[in-house]
């Protein structure tokens, strides 16, 4: 029993071996090393905190000091520079308030002579104001004299200026008449210069298609320059009012690119129905022959080259149709010039000339 006690003990396992160790150490306190790690760990915390108060007492100490130091450096040279610029400024002061005295010095003096020249005026006066007196009576019958010749005068420019403003119509009207023939007439002109079937004779009249307020301005123009006695004033107003009421509403021009497309589109249609009074027999021929009509069938090129135009008559009535248009559009914007010569009238009529030295001499 003894042997078989042994042997089990002897199996036990290791784990258990250690579990009693464990159990029997002693307890009493902590290790030796331990204590070391405390040790050190206390003493690196007094240690920063001795740290802490060191760099407190140094900024403290020496960076404050420093910085305050600094700044007081600065200040001392801004009130040195700011000393300096009041002195500048009381010098300039003192030296300007020594011109102003100066100055004073010379006013007073030119005070003073002004005073004795306005007492010298003053006397002056008193001599003028008497004799003032004896030519007021004078003055009353001036004035009454003038008076009446001035209601003459003032009939008499009146007559004058709607004498010269009928003038100025009267050659501003035939003047522009003329230029609008000679419009007219360079206008025909260009719608002659033509080529048959084409419509060039269009873009000639664009070209030199007249002017209404060209033809109004040159009639100013040449009658101020034909009569030299009227004033100049009369015509410049005339011509201002041409240039700035006359050109904004005056008739508009053709659409000549229309007409030329228009007469284009006329003219084929009219060449393509006589090429087909052409072809009527010789397709009739075709019906009748059958295949051996197909040799004498003329195609459109064909055609076209044994009737290359229209007949002279139909060309010159189409030509003569587009060439009233254009000519009865010009009519028609050359027939408000009347009305035109009407506004102008009436703004020579509002607007009243006043008389000039020269015109008082005339």
């Amino acid at each position: 029993m003894h042997r078989h006690g042994v042997i089990k003990m002897r199996q036990q396992p290791r784990n258990s071996r250690r579990q009693l160790n464990k159990n029997t150490a002693p307890q009493n306190g902590p290790s030796r090393p331990n204590r070391i790690d405390n040790y050190i760990t206390r003493s690196s915390s007094i240690a920063q905190v001795l740290t802490l108060f060191l760099a407190v007492f140094g900024y403290f100490y020496t960076v404050v000091p420093a910085f305050q130091n600094q700044k007081l450096t600065e200040d001392n040279a801004e009130l040195e520079i700011t000393n300096k610029k009041l002195k500048t400024e009381k010098e300039k002061e003192a030296t300007e308030l020594i011109s102003m005295r100066a100055a004073n010095t010379v006013q007073k003096t030119e005070l003073e002579n002004l005073q004795e020249n306005l007492k010298n005026k003053q006397d002056e006066l008193n001599t003028i104001s008497s004799k003032l007196s004896e030519t007021e009576n004078r003055e009353k019958q001036a004035k009454s004299l003038l008076q009446t010749t001035t209601n003459q005068l003032n009939t008499e420019l009146a007559t004058l200026d709607s004498a010269r403003k009928e003038i100025v119509m009267s050659e501003l009207i035939s003047n522009s008449y003329v230029a609008i023939m000679r419009g007219r007439n360079r206008l025909i002109d260009a719608l002659r210069q033509r080529k048959p079937g084409s419509s060039d004779f269009i873009s000639e009249a664009e070209r030199n298609w007249p002017s209404l307020t060209s033809s109004l301005l040159y009639g100013i123009e040449t009658a101020s320059k034909d009569n030299e006695r009227i004033p100049n004033s009369y015509y410049e107003k005339v011509k201002h009012f041409i240039d700035t009421n006359i050109s904004k509403n005056s008739c508009t021009n053709p659409n000549f690119q229309s007409l030329a497309m228009q007469f284009a589109q006329e003219r084929k249609a009219l060449l393509s129905s006589e090429n087909k009074k052409h072809q009527s027999p010789i397709d009739r021929q075709s019906l009748t022959s059958g295949k051996e009509a197909e040799k004498y069938t003329l195609t459109e090129k064909q055609t076209e080259r044994y009737n290359p135009s229209l007949p002279a008559d139909k060309d010159n009535d189409l030509y003569i149709n587009y060439r009233k248009k254009i000519l009865t559009s010009y009519d028609t914007c050359t027939d408000s010039v009347d009305i035109i010569f009407k506004k102008i009238r009436t703004m020579l009529a509002a607007n009243v000339e006043q008389p000039t030295s020269t015109d008082e001499q005339d």
